[in-house]
C-alpha cells in the first residue's frame, strides 16, 4: 500500500514543471494528462480499499491536491501569456508610425491572440473556469483592434491629401506656365545657349518665371532645345 501512494505522488509531481519552459500547447497537454490522472486515480479510490493494516487511509488528498496544483499553474501561466502579449501592443503608440504594413502585422497577431484564446481548447482547459480573464483578454483584443485600424485609416487619409497636394501643385504649375507665358521676348528666353543653364548638349531655348497666386516669385523654369524642362512638371 506505501509503495503505491509512493508511487501515485511521485507520478503527479513529475507533470509539475517548470512552467516557463511550456509552450501553449504542451500545456494543454500537460492539464489533459493531470485530468486524466486525477480522474483515473479517482475512480481507484471510489470503494476505498486501499488501506494500511490499521486501517487508516493514505493522504490520497495530498495526490489529487498535486494534480490540482499543477493545473492551476498551467491556466495562470498561459493566461499571463496571452496578457504579455496583448499589452505588447497596448503599449505600442500607434501614432508613432504611418507605416501601414507595420500596423497591419500588428492587427494580424491580435487576431491571431484572438482565434488562440476563441478556440475550444483554451475555453475547455484554461478558461473554462475564469470568465473573467476571457471577458478582459477578449475585450482588450477587440479594442486594439479598432484603435490600429483607426490609425490605419488616418495615415491613408494623411497620405491621399498630399497626393492630392502634390497634383494641385503640379496642376498650379501648368496653369502659372500658361497665364504668365509671355513669349522669348518677354520673357528673356530667346533661343541662346546663355541665360540659362545647359544640360549634356542640350541648349536653353526658353524659360519661364512662375509666381504664386499673391504675385511671389517661386522659381525659374528652362525649356531645353530636346524639348525637356528643368522641371518634370512644368509645361508652355
Amino acid at each position: 500500500m506505501k509503495l503505491f501512494f509512493n508511487d501515485s505522488i511521485k507520478a503527479a509531481k513529475s507533470i509539475d514543471v517548470d512552467q516557463s519552459t511550456l509552450t501553449y500547447e504542451t500545456r494543454l497537454n500537460t492539464i489533459n494528462d493531470a485530468y486524466e490522472a486525477k480522474s483515473n486515480l479517482e475512480k481507484e479510490l471510489k470503494d476505498d480499499k486501499y488501506k494500511y493494516a490499521d486501517g487508516t487511509s493514505p493522504n490520497w488528498g495530498a495526490v489529487i491536491g498535486c494534480y490540482d496544483n499543477v493545473i492551476t499553474k498551467c491556466k495562470e501561466a498561459q493566461i499571463d501569456n496571452w496578457n504579455a502579449k496583448v499589452q505588447e501592443h497596448v503599449t505600442f503608440d500607434v501614432n508613432s508610425s504611418s507605416n501601414v504594413e507595420e500596423l497591419e502585422q500588428h492587427i494580424n497577431s491580435l487576431n491571431g491572440l484572438n482565434a488562440e484564446i476563441t478556440n475550444e481548447d483554451a475555453r475547455e482547459y484554461i478558461l473554462d473556469a475564469d470568465e473573467k480573464a476571457k471577458t478582459n483578454l477578449e475585450n482588450t483584443i477587440q479594442e486594439q483592434v479598432a484603435r490600429y485600424q483607426g490609425r490605419i485609416e488616418a495615415v491613408k487619409q494623411e497620405q491621399k491629401k498630399a497626393e492630392e497636394e502634390r497634383q494641385a501643385a503640379a496642376a498650379n504649375r501648368q496653369n502659372n506656365s500658361r497665364n504668365n507665358y509671355s513669349g522669348s521676348s518677354n520673357s528673356g528666353g530667346g533661343g541662346s545657349n546663355f541665360g540659362g543653364p545647359s544640360s549634356g548638349g542640350k541648349v536653353v531655348i526658353s524659360w519661364m518665371d512662375f509666381y504664386d497666386e499673391n504675385g511671389n516669385f517661386i522659381e525659374r523654369v528652362y525649356k531645353y532645345s530636346d524639348g525637356t524642362y528643368s522641371d518634370p512638371y512644368a509645361f508652355f
